[in-house]
């Protein structure tokens, strides 16, 4: 078994790298109910990875609304950025981002 040490996912740019990161797939459920009320067909829909990581940066930070490249290759639109500071550590944001897989959106 190869376990793996570390963060896998790449650097956002040259500004700054990921020191945690989780990724989430989700996606919503359509149900069609019989005449007795249950359910007897589903659809999966707006299928998407949601994820949340701590970034160390150097540069200009980005913002909630940015577009980033956060896995190495797919690209999130950021829908919350907090910063942190501690006192023996460097300045972090904790980041939100969230991108549609279907449609792959952000596309960039």
């Amino acid at each position: 078994m190869a376990l793996q040490f570390g963060v896998a996912a790449t650097p956002i740019t040259d500004d700054g790298y990921i020191q945690n990161y989780t990724r989430t797939s989700s996606c919503e459920i359509g149900e069609a109910r019989d005449e007795n009320g249950d359910v007897a067909a589903i659809q999966e829909y707006n299928e998407k990875y949601e994820c949340e990581f701590e970034y160390v940066f150097a540069g200009t930070a980005p913002t909630a609304g940015d577009t980033i490249q956060a896995d190495g290759s797919n690209y999130f639109v950021l829908t919350s950025v907090a910063e942190v500071e501690t006192n023996q550590g460097y300045k972090t944001l904790s980041c939100s981002g969230t991108h549609y897989i279907t449609n792959s959106i952000p596309a960039e």
